[in-house]
């Protein structure tokens, strides 16, 4: 880097000052190994860098747009049914049967047993973990004094189950 020559006694301490920077720039690039580039090729090297960071990061939202735009609608009047859980059908088995009037006396989740009364009559609802995974469940009465309460609760149980 030169200086301009300045008049008067200005111009030692102009020229002082330019050989103690370039002194400076040459003991760094010796010491550190850092190559001893001027404006110009510093200057285009960071646009490069620059450009290629705009590139990358125009590239990965090209990539990730398609995928923004294709969502998947279920078609209306659809039921989406999801595996049901022992816990699930469980609660839903009690409730239908508390929808239906009966008062709930044995309620028992360990043996999948759920007893109801109403008006002298009782129902047992039996839930079994199948291997598979699938869960069973049971509506009985031995006593036939209300033939439809059967298909009542099982009827409430599927709205619960969101059949």
């Amino acid at each position: 880097m030169r200086s301009l020559p300045l008049p008067g006694p200005n111009l030692a301490i102009a020229a002082s000052a330019s050989l103690i920077r370039s002194a400076s720039v040459i003991q760094m690039s010796q010491n550190w190994s850092v190559p001893n580039l001027g404006y110009d090729e510093c200057h285009h090297a960071q646009e490069r860098g620059v450009t290629l960071k705009r590139l990358l990061v125009f590239t990965m939202f090209a990539a990730l747009l398609p995928l923004t735009g294709c969502p998947y609608y279920v078609p209306a009047g659809t039921v989406v049914t999801t595996p049901a859980s022992f816990d699930r059908s469980f609660s839903a088995a009690a409730g239908a049967m508390s929808d239906e009037g009966l008062a709930i006396t044995v309620r028992d989740p360990a043996s999948g047993t759920v007893v109801g009364n109403l008006n002298g009559m009782t129902v047992t609802a039996g839930i079994q973990q199948q291997p598979d995974g699938s869960v069973v469940v049971r509506f009985n009465s031995a006593d036939a004094r209300d033939p439809t309460l059967l298909q009542r609760i099982s009827r409430s149980y599927d709205r619960r189950m969101g059949r």
